[in-house]
């Protein structure tokens, strides 16, 4: 848990109270020691506090004082009128009342459980790790001391503890009602884990179109560019019915919602790579390369950057020009059940 950030800018605030576009952010202890054009005796004065407390390191961090002396160092920078919640853009801050604030569970639609901070009002509030916490609206820029009986050192662990993914839900309610169990559970999920589905490979196959000048000239060093589309397969592992397509050996497990119960299912990485192994021997045989080893005249698009596999192109004006994809297609897949093809016009 890091401790809690105030960043100074140099900003031009326009009539209307927005910050204008030319601003810089005063990143170090020797910016804040720096004369700045425009600055106020009330900057002047706060500047000095943040480089007396400021531990000279990179990105900046400081030593934030206690109780009083916190709340008047606060007050002081909010009192300019120009401080800003999150970012330079964010709602202007005010100082508040101290507010009670209260811990919920919020689940997302994987099952996967985050805790959250409200006040009694229900309004989402972001608690910052001054020794003393503190919480912020950043929707109405409201900036207190948070009122609790609970120690400083819990609230602020509690507000910087991660998600808790839906399989560990049971085993972190556990641990809590063991060791802390004034603090709330997260809500029992229903998981189901699926390991014995095998991965299949679908196969997006579209034609990328360029215009490129071949070798022959027209005069004066002129060339007649010609088309040439240039056939593209983009590689995706799908899992049974579930409508998800993956980069093929890489990425997160899958994570669904049915009918109240989350269910993951653990990828075959294993399988996933024997499949993309197999894609480039088949495709080989048609002359097909990867895009990382392109024998493509010109800059390469991202769009072609980002296939699978590329298969010589194709020009109508050039009769010499032979496709192979029609080959891959009709005699590529035979003795690969596994590997399906779709087609899309581009």
């Amino acid at each position: 848990m890091g401790l809690a950030e105030i960043t100074p800018y140099k900003a031009y605030v326009k009539k209307d109270g927005n910050i204008g576009k030319n601003f810089q952010e005063l990143a170090g202890y020797h910016d804040l020691s720096r004369t700045l054009s425009g600055a106020t005796m009330e900057d002047a004065i706060i500047l000095a506090q943040l480089r007396f407390l400021s531990t000279n390191t990179y990105p900046a961090a400081f030593d934030w004082p206690q109780g009083e002396r916190l709340v008047a160092l606060l007050q002081q920078i909010l009192a300019t009128g120009r401080a800003r919640a999150e970012t330079i853009h964010g709602p202007t801050l005010a100082w508040t009342e101290p507010r009670p604030v209260a811990f919920q569970w919020r689940i997302d639609a994987q099952g996967n459980q985050t805790l959250v901070t409200h006040d009694p009002d229900g309004h989402r509030l972001l608690l910052l790790p001054f020794p003393d916490p503190v919480f912020m609206d950043t929707e109405s820029g409201a900036m207190g001391l948070v009122k609790s009986d609970m120690p400083a050192n819990t609230m602020l662990a509690l507000a910087a503890a991660p998600t808790v993914p839906a399989e560990a839900v049971a085993r972190v309610s556990q641990i809590l009602t063991a060791h802390a169990d004034a603090i709330p559970k997260p809500k029992p999920v229903d998981v189901r884990e699926i390991t014995d589905l095998q991965p299949s490979m679908k196969l997006t196959l579209f034609g990328h179109k360029r215009l490129e000048q071949p070798f022959a000239y027209l005069g004066r060093g002129m060339a007649m560019r010609q088309e040439v589309i240039y056939p593209c397969i983009r590689a995706q592992i799908t899992y049974g019915e579930i409508e998800t397509s993956l980069a093929p050996g890489s990425g997160d497990d899958i994570r669904h919602r049915n009918k109240g119960q989350i269910r993951i299912i653990r990828r075959n990485f294993k399988a996933e790579r024997r499949l993309a192994e197999q894609l480039e021997i088949i495709t080989d045989e048609f002359e097909g390369y990867h895009p990382e080893l392109p024998d493509i005249p010109g800059r390469v698009p991202d769009a072609m950057k980002a296939v699978s596999i590329i298969l010589p192109g194709i020009s109508p004006e050039d009769p010499e020009s032979r496709s192979c994809v029609l080959d891959f297609m009709a005699e590529g897949f035979s003795p690969t059940p596994r590997i399906w093809l779709h087609n899309r016009d581009r």
